[in-house]
């Protein structure tokens, strides 16, 4: 069930991406690009002034969050508004390392 306090027009600071599959080659997979586009779509739709990549290295040359950090560059987003967190790999760890950087933010 929906919280009733929490609306579409509340002030957000940042979108979070969690991460997905990066291909062994280091294209980002579907799921991953989706994320990524839906996240700018928000951000831009919304000016919202972050974006939080996460996800570290798996098979790939790339991280999850260096990943994220290409697609909405190339989508329009500024390098400077993307911040990683590249060194989670799970769910958790991401949420664990995301607590300093919104204390901080």
């Amino acid at each position: 069930m929906k919280d009733p306090k929490t609306r579409r027009d509340d002030p957000v600071d940042a979108v979070v991406v969690l991460g997905a599959q990066v291909m062994p080659d280091g294209r980002p997979s579907p799921s991953l690009r989706r994320r990524v586009t839906k996240a700018v779509e928000v951000m831009q739709s919304r000016e919202i002034r972050w974006l939080v990549g996460c996800g570290g290295t798996g098979r790939a040359p790339v991280s999850e969050a260096d990943a994220i950090r290409d697609l909405a560059v190339g989508l329009g987003v500024a390098v400077a508004a993307v911040i990683l967190v590249a060194e989670s790999t799970s769910t958790l760890e991401h949420a664990r390392n995301l607590v300093p950087i919104a204390a901080q933010r």
